[in-house]
């Protein structure tokens, strides 16, 4: 019995369709394209991702600094926090 999770069992059966479909019904020039066309895709959602851990690396090192609240963001020219003398 198949161990996956079903949304990836489905995913990959439908790669594997796609495919089929691009080597059996395509003519060879075409499907050259679409491969290329497929990979390139896939490249983009790479860079989609790569982007997207990159802002949230950012968000959770900035939430160790407790001027960085949510949705705040510190002035450059700001030094930071301010000592309180009594």
């Amino acid at each position: 019995m198949d161990k996956r999770p079903l949304t990836t069992h489905l995913f990959d059966t439908l790669i594997d369709l796609q495919e089929d479909l691009i080597r059996e019904v395509l003519p060879r020039e075409a499907r050259t394209h679409f491969l290329a066309a497929r990979r390139e895709a896939l490249l983009g959602i790479r860079s989609l991702l790569d982007e997207a851990i990159e802002r949230t690396r950012e968000r959770e090192q900035r939430q160790g600094d407790p001027t960085q609240g949510p949705g705040k963001r510190q002035d450059p020219a700001s030094p930071g926090t301010i000592p309180i003398e009594d």
